[in-house]
């Protein structure tokens, strides 16, 4: 929890305080959803594109946040201030300065989440880890949980997301992260930087502020990662495949379940692990972690005993579930054109005794390029038994697998994700696997949560 006292948040901010109980009150975290709110919090009132913030002051307070954060005057014990964002930051800031944990920050076009989740295992030995339940990667969630560190945290782990150049610096001068990590440089967000060589420079950002002391870990099979290494005077570390690689996976195979074993050349020595997470791919994240790890000061034992323990910890992610012999796994969380191909790869390697059924959407925000790169996806569908494509970017998954020479047979167009239930209802039998994916305002997590209901009531 945060260490910021009440009377700290109105002088740090410059606000103006108005029926505030305790000034002595400390903030143990900072929300935006007062849904979130905790005895403690300290919610900041934000307008939204449909709500606005300072309309849930007075139900933030009733559970238990000490103040809201705003802009405009409200009838709860609030903090004034001219730019809510601006005051966030400002607090975000001032916790930093008090911290001497290692602060580790993770971008990347995929893959993000998940090595911060397997982050948070290999740190656990150090003690406690603050790390966003999420991905909360963005200008209001990255403060936000910079916020709720303290002197007791042995690390902190953070995500940065971009939507426009000069994004992750800015992140970067809140947090002024000390080990940094980049998954892997590829077309998410593609519509809105215009080029892949924008996307590696924004990407890159995270670098450019480290120290001399910090660390750097990046992705030894990608060439932008040496364009990166340039522009940092840190250490570099290089984690994958490549020869020479600083983390090296090697031997590596997969489980009929699809769960990657491998192991890992590192500068402290070699493991050897088996992790409980699906795709190949996985093993590029770990090794991304590992590196992170090590230069966090865990040692390679615990760092072998916390991959082992490794867990799935955020939902919408490869989560798999098994209803009346139908395996159904929920990748809906987002989707970009290399973790569709991972989700497609992960697919074929699962033993299955049925259909490989792929359900895939739309990848969002690849502006121009957008049909070419939902084509390159339906050519990499050859795994699958039966590829059901949804809507209208479907539909170019499909044009993109008929090119490919998949058989008609095997490729299906609904229009809606009402059809698509429809469809695998009468579709589905026991032994079958089903895959979910399409960027997350397709609204995938409903029709995968919608079949498993489906297979429930035939179960009983």
């Amino acid at each position: 929890m945060s260490e910021l006292t009440l009377k700290e948040v109105v002088e740090i901010t410059n606000g103006t305080g108005s029926n505030l109980f305790d000034l002595s009150s400390v903030v143990t975290n900072a929300v935006y959803d007062s849904r979130e709110a905790i005895p403690g919090s300290l919610f900041a009132a934000f307008n939204g594109a449909t709500n606005n913030g300072h309309d849930f002051a007075t139900a933030a307070i009733s559970q238990g946040a000490l103040a809201a954060l705003v802009s405009e005057p409200v009838l709860a014990p609030s903090i004034l201030v001219p730019d809510v964002l601006s005051a966030l930051v400002k607090l975000a800031k001032a916790n930093r300065a008090r911290l001497n944990c290692p602060i580790l920050a993770l971008t990347g076009s995929s893959g993000k989440t998940t090595t911060k989740d397997l982050l948070i295992d290999l740190l656990g030995s150090l003690g406690p880890v603050l790390a966003p339940a999420g991905s909360r990667n963005n200008e209001l969630g990255m403060p936000a949980t910079l916020i709720g560190a303290d002197r007791n945290s042995a690390a902190v782990v953070l995500e940065m997301g971009a939507r426009h150049k000069g994004n992750i610096r800015e992140l970067c001068e809140i947090a002024r992260p000390n080990i940094v990590g980049i998954t892997l440089i590829g077309s998410a967000h593609l519509g809105e930087f215009g080029s892949r060589e924008a996307i590696m420079h924004t990407k890159g950002e995270i670098v450019e502020l480290l120290a001399d002391d910090g660390v750097a870990v990046l992705n030894a099979d990608q060439a932008e990662s040496r364009i990166i290494a340039s522009k940092t005077n840190g250490k570099v570390w290089y984690a994958g495949f490549a020869p020479g690689a600083d983390i090296q996976i090697s031997n590596l195979s997969l489980d009929a379940s699809s769960r990657p074993r491998f192991s890992l050349n590192t500068p402290a020595g070699k493991l050897t692990t088996q992790l409980n997470l699906i795709g190949k791919h996985q093993a590029e994240n770990a090794a991304i972690a590992v590196g992170m790890a090590l230069a966090a000061g865990v040692s390679l034992s615990e760092i072998e005993v916390g991959l082992a323990a490794a867990k799935p910890r955020s939902a919408l992610r490869m989560a798999t579930s098994v209803i009346f012999g139908v395996t159904v796994i929920d990748d809906s969380y987002n989707a970009n054109p290399e973790s569709m191909k991972a989700a497609l790869a992960a697919l074929g390697q699962m033993a299955c005794q049925g259909k490989r059924i792929a359900v895939l959407g739309e990848m969002a925000e690849l502006g121009t390029a957008a049909t070419q790169l939902h084509q390159e996806v339906g050519a990499a569908t050859e795994v699958a038994d039966l590829l059901v494509g949804v809507g209208t970017w479907g539909n170019e998954i499909l044009a993109g697998a008929a090119a490919a020479k998949l058989s008609n047979q095997r490729r299906i167009s609904v229009a809606n994700q009402a059809e698509a239930v429809e469809f695998l209802r009468h579709e589905i039998k026991s032994g079958d696997l089903v895959l979910f994916k399409a960027s997350r305002a397709a609204g995938f997590d409903a029709v995968a949560a919608h079949l498993r209901q489906v297979l429930a009531t035939k179960e009983r």
